[in-house]
Order: structure tokens, then sequence, then C-alpha cells
């Protein structure tokens, strides 16, 4: 397992190690498997593997998404379809077993994540769908969760609408048998669609009811089982308080900041994320607002060494959020 020292600094919030274990983890991975086969290593179950080269993108996904490292977010996530879809298919789905896709599929859905974070709408909206819908059933929900979010932060409301009527029918037509590692798909998409009518809801002028179905996604998101990385791979907390932030509720939105940053007693342990870019960037915003100076002095340190690591602005918690 490769890829499981990355999990010791983001568990503590050491981000500047995690871009650098990633590339070493990936490179080696993608030596290994081009020297000795896909088929060779990783996960075995009754003769074949799993390819690590997508365990360690699926954690350079998460990481980008916390600690803004560009290189990972152009390269990690969105190209996770090189090997799934045909391994799997020409190997093991004419067994009738779900294990191997259940194991696989999330792999597809994760550069939706990543896109998402960044607020590459043009890009989600270019996605094509997999061919079989059925097969490919929750990465295709998933697509269209991401495809109701893009619409929505593009002024398309009509549309995002429509789109959301659409990923209402996918979510359902995702098979009992389809997990997210530890978790069923559908408690995964049960976030995706308090996210996907939130932000649809707020995006067309009903900002207390939007608001109200992302604080809903965040306990979805809190009630998920452990999982590492996390089964939904961008905290709604995120864009919940960037969105209060834009509605000037900023009391609010600086408890959502404290809670994600693990800064007061509000969530469990294995939901914070210390030190992570975003919530500090929003917490001293709030701390800004108000006047506070003491703590601020300590925050500001912690995001402008954040801050000299990202290579893409960061102006916000969530690119969902406009001014």
């Amino acid at each position: 397992m490769v890829q499981m020292p990355v999990l010791t600094p983001e568990t503590f919030g050491d981000l500047h190690l995690i871009s650098v274990l990633i590339e070493g983890e990936i490179g080696s991975v993608i030596s290994v498997e081009r020297r000795i086969g896909y088929k060779d290593i990783s996960f075995v179950r009754g003769g074949e593997a799993i390819p690590m080269t997508e365990q360690s993108t699926f954690l350079a996904d998460y990481e980008a998404g916390q600690n803004v490292p560009v290189e990972y977010r152009a390269t990690a996530g969105l190209d996770g379809e090189t090997v799934t879809s045909d391994w799997v298919l020409a190997d093991n789905l004419d067994s009738g077993d779900d294990f191997f896709f259940t194991l696989e599929n999330p792999f597809l859905g994760m550069k939706l994540h990543v896109m998402v974070r960044f607020g590459m709408w043009q890009e989600i909206l270019a996605e094509e769908f997999q061919k079989d819908a059925e097969l490919f059933s929750f990465s295709t929900a998933l697509l269209r969760y991401g495809r109701v979010i893009a619409l929505a932060n593009t002024g398309q409301h009509d549309a995002a609408t429509a789109e959301y009527d659409a990923f209402l029918k996918a979510k359902e037509a995702v098979q009992e048998t389809r997990y997210m590692f530890n978790n069923p798909a559908e408690d995964v998409l049960g976030i995706a669609q308090q996210m996907a009518v939130g932000e649809r809801l707020y995006k067309s002028g009903d900002y207390e009811a939007g608001l109200d179905h992302l604080r809903a996604a965040a306990n979805y998101s809190d009630n998920l089982h452990y999982d590492e990385p996390w089964g939904w791979m961008q905290p709604p907390r995120h864009a919940l308080a960037a969105l209060l932030m834009e509605q000037k509720q900023y009391v609010e939105a600086e408890e959502i900041y404290r809670a994600d940053l693990g800064l007061n007693d509000t969530l469990a342990r294995p939901c914070q994320h210390p030190k992570n870019i975003w919530s500090l960037h929003g917490l001293s915003e709030c701390l800004n607002k108000r006047g506070e100076t003491q703590e601020l002095v300590h925050v500001q340190l912690l995001l402008d060494q954040a801050l000299a690591r990202a290579e893409v602005p960061v102006s916000a918690s969530c690119y969902c959020r406009n001014t």
C-alpha cells in the first residue's frame, strides 16, 4: 500500500509534505506497473489485481482539493479512466461479481470533485458520459451532479433544473450493490443530491432554502462511515460557509470554518481538516470582518504559509462564491 504514508500528514494538517509524498508514490507506482504489469500488484482477488496507479491518483485528487498543487489538479484525477473501464470490462464483468466494480468505479467519478473544487465549469459540461449508463451507474450519477453545479454556477438555471431531474433518475438507477469503498453509493449520492439542489436553489435566488440544503449536505457527509480518504472529497462546509459569507452571515460562517479546521469540538476528528487553505482563508476573512486582531496574526501566518505553496489563486473557500 504505497499510498499510505500520505494519510499521516493529511490527518495532522502537515500539507506541505503531501505533494512531495504523492509525487514520489505515483512515480514509483507507475514505474513498478510498467515493469511488471498491472495484474501482478496491489489488491488481488481470484488471480486479478487492481492497478495501484489509480489508488495513488485517488489520494492525489483528495490532496489537490486541500493543498492546491495545480499539477495534481490538472493531471491526477482528470485521467482516472485510462485503465479502469477497459480493464474491468475485459477481465471481470462477465463473472457478474460487483467486487471489482465496487472498488474501481469510484475512481471514474473522482475527477468531478477536482473539477468542482476548482470551478472548472466549462470542462465539466464538456465531459462525455460513459456509453453504458447501467454499468457505470455511479460515475454517471456523479457526472449529472457535477453538471447541475456547473450549470447553476454559469447562470443556466432552467438547464440546471432539467439536469437535476436527470441526476435524480441516475441516482435511482444506481444498484444497491455499488459502494464507494466503505460507504454505499446511495449514501454518497445523498450528499450529491443535497449539494446539487442547494447550489441550484441558491444560484436561482432562493438563498435560505439553498443554504439549508447545504447544511443538510454537511450533516450527511459527517455521517458517512470512516474511510481514507473521506467518501465525499470536497467538504460541503466549504461551499456552505462561502455562500454564507456572500450573504454576510459572518457569525455562522466563522463557526463553520473553525469546526472544519478542528479549532473546536463540534466535529468528530475524522471530519476535521486541520490547516486546510480554504477554511484558513475563510476564517481570516471572518476575523478581519469583526476587527479581531490577536488571533488573526496566528491564522494569517498559517494562511500565508499555505498560500506560498499554492499554484492557483484562492479568494474564497469555494469557487461557487461570486462576491
